[in-house]
């Protein structure tokens, strides 16, 4: 098949543009499992919290009373202090990939809370002293006034950055007094490097399965074209890919100022192969007819089956001076080859009639095939013959 330059076949436009689809859905897709996934880490990242702050917690309610003890001194000079302060720094820095802030806390009054015990080293710009005083956040609140554990929303901007909180209650095992919150918190740039990996593996996945469906798509075009594309007895083109590629091949004509020649050819006498022979022989008789006019024509040729025993096909880049040549060879090898009869044990003559005519500009298909067609009229009155038709001369 000739093809344009510029002009696509049909049904790989057509696989484009699914391809194009599916690449969509699957980008919206792939938004939305980045999203779920990021909601999913949030969600581990808060346990993870939770757990450090849990074990923090119970480790201060084993001495409930040291602790309340603390609150009223704020002695840093303590034993208390010195050994409770050690052990959670300890369990702050043995879970840094998991948390960036580990601390007590105590509500101060109705709009501040105050850092008692911190995971940070005191020699660190972020280490807050006990009796630091700071704005209570939504977060904070909600914690302090549920007084049960609580994670709160994701990207909590404050002096300390953008951070994801995680609180558990202190209380008095013994008086269930409530003593405060243990609070962890994790960074967003702890949740960013997780989210990097995530998103490389998403990306990834969708990228490949993209690929996959792409390239399937693209080792399809070819067959799925061809199952609405050509004749199944014969193995040339069908009737619809035949006009639609001549509409193609005349708007590039047109537009290059080319010249294409379109052909009509009939198998005579086929009426009677088919009443003497039988249709299984005239179904063969198509076929193998069908097989040497393909060979005799170029790569860049066209032929269709047109209807039962009538063939069409275009020519492009050819005059009808130029076209003849082929056109008579087509005639001429069909008239040469033997089809063997099985039933009958012997070789059976069949020949063609072949009329042709050149595109003119301004033509459409359907009157290209007519004058094709008129030719071809003409070249049946005689059988096994060639007849042309141009507007100068009409048929010859």
């Amino acid at each position: 098949m000739f093809v344009a330059a510029g002009q696509k076949p049909f049904y790989t436009k057509v696989f484009l543009y699914i391809f194009l689809v599916f690449l969509l859905l699957m980008t919206c897709f792939g938004i939305f499992i980045y999203r779920v996934t990021g909601e999913t880490v949030k969600r581990q990242m808060g346990k993870k919290c939770l757990g450090i702050a849990s074990a923090v917690s119970v480790l201060i309610e084993q001495d409930a009373d040291g602790y309340r003890g603390f609150l009223k001194t704020l002695d840093t000079q303590s034993d208390y202090y010195k050994r409770i302060k050690s052990a959670i720094e300890s369990i702050r820095y043995a879970n840094e990939g998991n948390i960036i802030y580990l601390y007590t806390e105590n509500r101060h009054s109705e709009t501040e809370m105050m850092y008692v015990l911190d995971g940070e080293r005191a020699d660190l710009p972020t280490f807050s002293p006990p009796g630091s005083i700071e704005l209570l956040t939504v977060t904070r609140l909600t914690a302090y006034t549920s007084g049960s554990a609580y994670v709160g929303d994701f990207l909590i901007d404050n002096d300390w950055g953008m951070l994801l909180s995680a609180f558990v209650p202190i209380r008095d095992p013994k008086t269930g007094e409530f003593l405060g919150l243990v609070g962890a918190d994790v960074s967003i740039d702890q949740y960013r490097e997780v989210m990097h990996y995530q998103g490389i593996i998403v990306i990834g996945s969708i990228a490949l399965f993209t690929l996959m469906v792409g390239a399937a798509l693209l080792m399809s075009t070819g067959r799925v074209e061809r199952l609405f594309s050509v004749d199944a007895m014969t193995g040339v083109y069908n009737r619809a890919f035949f006009m639609r590629s001549l509409k193609i091949q005349m708007w590039y004509a047109e537009k290059s100022d080319l010249p294409v020649i379109v052909f009509m050819a009939d198998m005579d006498h086929f009426k009677c192969i088919n009443d003497t022979y039988g249709h299984p022989f005239g179904d063969l008789v198509l076929e193998k007819a069908a097989g040497v006019m393909s060979r005799a024509l170029r790569k860049t040729d066209c032929l269709a089956r047109y209807g039962g025993e009538e063939f069409a096909g275009y020519m492009p880049g050819l005059d009808l001076e130029s076209a003849g040549t082929i056109i008579n060879r087509i005639r001429e090898t069909v008239e040469e080859t033997l089809i063997y009869n099985k039933e009958l044990d012997k070789n059976i003559f069949v020949t063609v009639s072949i009329g042709a005519t050149q595109i003119t500009r301004g033509q459409t298909a359907a009157d290209a095939v007519e004058k094709a067609d008129k030719a071809l009229y003409h070249a049946k009155l005689r059988r096994n013959a060639v007849a042309f038709y141009s507007e100068k001369k009409g048929v010859y």
